[in-house]
């Protein structure tokens, strides 16, 4: 049973970009991602400008929740929300932490075989949160996840 999607806004310029330049350049594209219910509702936001840099989280009504810059998650007013830590130095597996230090999820990119890896964009995420975590924070870990999916330019 689904209980969501994502839905990419990127102008038609850039998804021509793309197409011709391959995904390299995706990751210094602006790029939006609608995180949708089973009903088509929308429940949250993910944006990155242009270059490289940083990336936000919006919530339904548009509200900033936080910001991804250099591994720290802040909120519109500056406080620490939490950071990403890579785990043995990896960027296909990551850890999202508290202000606290301690771990609210996990984001894990599967291997998808030589074929699709080869001849596609088509990429795998696990991601996992802990157990009794609020909704905001099940959001800063589905939205970092496809934050460092925009960053990396695999989108």
């Amino acid at each position: 049973e689904m209980t969501g999607y994502v839905r990419e806004q990127a102008s038609g310029g850039a998804k021509t970009a793309r197409a011709f330049l391959g995904k390299g350049i995706s990751g210094l594209q602006a790029v939006t991602y609608e995180i949708l219910d089973s009903r088509d509702t929308l429940q949250f936001l993910v944006a990155k400008k242009g270059g490289i840099g940083t990336a936000s989280i919006f919530d339904a009504d548009g509200s900033m929740m936080a910001e991804l810059s250099k591994g720290v998650l802040i909120d519109a007013a500056g406080n620490k929300l939490g950071k990403v830590k890579s785990i043995l130095s990896l960027k296909t597996n990551l850890s999202v932490l508290d202000p606290a230090e301690r771990e609210i999820g996990k984001i894990s990119k599967k291997w998808n075989g030589v074929m699709k890896t080869m001849f596609t964009t088509a990429d795998k995420y696990f991601v996992s949160t802990e157990h009794g975590i609020s909704r905001e924070q099940k959001i800063l870990v589905l939205g970092t996840a496809l934050i460092y999916e925009m960053i990396l330019g695999n989108h």
